[in-house]
């Protein structure tokens, strides 16, 4: 599904394969939360993109979640290592513009970040799946592509992930 909404684009997919990588590192935060009433384990990938001036903001996240009835939500953040400035774009990206496969450490932070700010579910939610652009993505680009995917992940299978999102995308462009 793609959605465009004001100077944002934002495609959500179950998955991303060829976003896959080696991860060089992982950042692990654990916080309070609401238990789930039911155990499931969801995927989803969230690929961002806003129009703004001259430089567009380009991102991609991806991963799991797997909820619980316990308190507490664990959110682990894979990164692949420092920029790779000599690799070419291999991920063609939802949006005609090919991306890096990979987390660079600069952007993990944001994604923490971003991801805490949003979940809400008690389990363990992984990031896994990761692009960007040499010149593109930002630690405020990668940040706001986590609040997606943690309000797409918070879903329950009932709920309308555009509706979601889009309701998302109205709080962002205010702030």
């Amino acid at each position: 599904m793609i959605i465009e909404q004001g100077s944002f684009r934002v495609a959500v997919m179950a998955d991303a394969q060829g976003a896959t990588f080696e991860s060089r590192a992982d950042a692990s935060e654990e916080v309070p939360a609401h238990a789930s009433a039911v155990e499931v384990t969801r995927r989803a990938v969230v690929e961002f993109h806003r129009r703004v001036g001259g430089l567009p903001q380009r991102a991609l996240l991806g991963g799991t979640m797997t909820s619980s009835r316990g308190d507490r939500l664990t959110v682990e953040v894979r990164t692949s290592g420092q920029m790779a400035l000599d690799q070419s774009p291999s991920y063609s990206g939802s949006f005609g513009h090919p991306l890096i496969p990979g987390l660079p450490d600069e952007f993990g932070a944001a994604v923490m970040a971003g991801l805490l700010g949003e979940a809400e579910n008690a389990g363990t939610l992984v990031v896994d799946r990761a692009a960007y652009d040499l010149v593109e993505s930002s630690s405020a680009s990668f940040r706001t592509a986590a609040i997606l995917l943690a309000v797409v992940l918070n879903l329950d299978p009932s709920d309308n992930a555009e509706a979601s999102v889009r309701t998302k995308l109205e709080e962002l462009s205010v702030s």
